[in-house]
């Protein structure tokens, strides 16, 4: 009984690896194994028929029922097909992911297009920007005494500075100073900052309060009393804040992109510098001294008048 059983298994065994060798090229996904796999599979399932088929004493013992399955390739390659997709879907959430990222490199490398084409138009709208900024921050945190509501007039004196000084001649000087003094090294990057806080420092300020003293409407006299009295003061103040970020800037940042990264950083120092240029200056105290020493002068004309007038009457 036991040798008429072994067909039977075997002819089983034989429908199994079928079924494991289609499980296995569906779960893989690669057409070639499923071929090899299918191929080996059917040939030893042709065979195990065939002699079943040559000795009709095991037909009446093997069940009906018990039948080798067929290999389904097609299905097989469906489900790898399907796994691709799953693959393709994967590639596609990466790709989505590269999409994000290279939207902000789009927009930098936009700006960078710019640059290149309108180098001082695209400067000059960044400072225009961080002089605006500025403006409104001080005047939001550092409200003078007296104002009453935002000063639209100040904010476009400092926002047009930026845009039609600072910008302009910032492309101009820092141009010319990386031609005359090349590389980034410590020794060149020291020099660049002292030429910048030493000759470029006191330039600025002067075309500062010249620039928002005329459009104010200021006299001449007015403005260079402004700058007799606060030169300093913006001069100093400029000492305790760009020497370290220009250190950084003329170390690391291209000369295209250094009025972007100033712009970035003065922002804040340009709350000072708005403070700086509405604060009233030692003019008007001068006009106010001049003023009382006119009264006291008249005062003193009078009082021999009135003295004679007393001695008169006496």
């Amino acid at each position: 009984m036991a040798a008429f059983v072994t067909p039977v298994a075997l002819h089983s065994q034989a429908g199994s690896l079928l079924q494991i060798s289609s499980v296995q090229s569906s779960s893989c996904g690669q057409r070639s194994r499923v071929s090899s796999g299918s191929n080996a599979a059917s040939r030893f399932a042709a065979q195990v028929d065939k002699a079943f088929k040559s000795a009709p004493m095991f037909a009446s013992i093997v069940p009906k029922d018990i039948n080798v399955p067929k290999l389904a390739s097609d299905g097989g390659a469906g489900n790898g097909g399907s796994a691709g997709n799953g693959g393709r879907g994967g590639g596609d959430g990466e790709g989505e992911g590269e999409e994000k990222k290279s939207g902000v490199q789009a927009i930098w490398a936009a700006y960078e297009e710019v640059l290149k084409k309108q180098p001082l138009l695209t400067k000059s709208v960044t400072s225009f920007v961080g002089f605006a900024l500025g403006d409104i921050l001080a005047q939001n945190f550092l409200k003078k005494e007296g104002s009453e509501g935002f000063d639209w007039a100040r904010l476009l004196r400092l926002s047009s500075f930026g845009f039609v000084v600072h910008a302009p001649t910032g492309h101009w000087f820092y141009g010319n100073l990386d031609n005359l003094i090349k590389g980034n090294g410590i020794a060149q990057v020291a020099s660049k900052v002292a030429i910048d806080q030493v000759l470029w420092a006191p330039i600025f300020t002067f075309m500062f309060f010249t620039y928002t003293g005329l459009l104010e409407g200021k006299s001449v006299g007015q403005i260079v009393e402004k700058i007799k009295n606060d030169t300093v003061t913006a001069v100093t103040g400029s000492w305790k804040v760009w020497p370290i970020a220009h250190a950084i800037n003329f170390r690391f940042i291209s000369t295209e992109n250094r009025i972007l990264y100033i712009n970035s950083i003065q922002i804040f120092y340009n709350v000072f510098l708005s403070w700086l240029a509405s604060k009233d200056s030692g003019s008007t105290k001068e006009e106010g001294e001049e003023g009382a020493d006119g009264l006291i002068t008249e005062e003193k004309e009078d009082k021999p008048a009135d003295a004679k007038a007393d001695k008169k009457k006496d």
